[in-house]
């Protein structure tokens, strides 16, 4: 069996400073995952500025993943 995982975290109101300290500590834990679990065969991880400004709650099982 394949799946996918992941999680959305959303955050309000942060300098850029924030957002970049938010992004390595995304990517120190995601690499302590891979490093610790052969099963992973693909990853990929990012941080994006929100547009909605209705602060509508997240659904990972309703986001779209696009493949290239």
């Amino acid at each position: 069996m394949k799946i996918r995982a992941g999680f959305i975290i959303d955050y309000d109101d942060i300098s850029m400073k924030e957002a970049g300290e938010i992004e390595e500590t995304i990517q120190r834990q995601m690499d302590l995952i891979i490093k610790n679990d052969p099963r992973v065969v693909h990853v990929s991880a990012g941080a994006k500025t929100r547009r909605d400004t209705k602060n509508t709650k997240p659904s990972f099982n309703d986001a779209k993943f696009s493949v290239r």
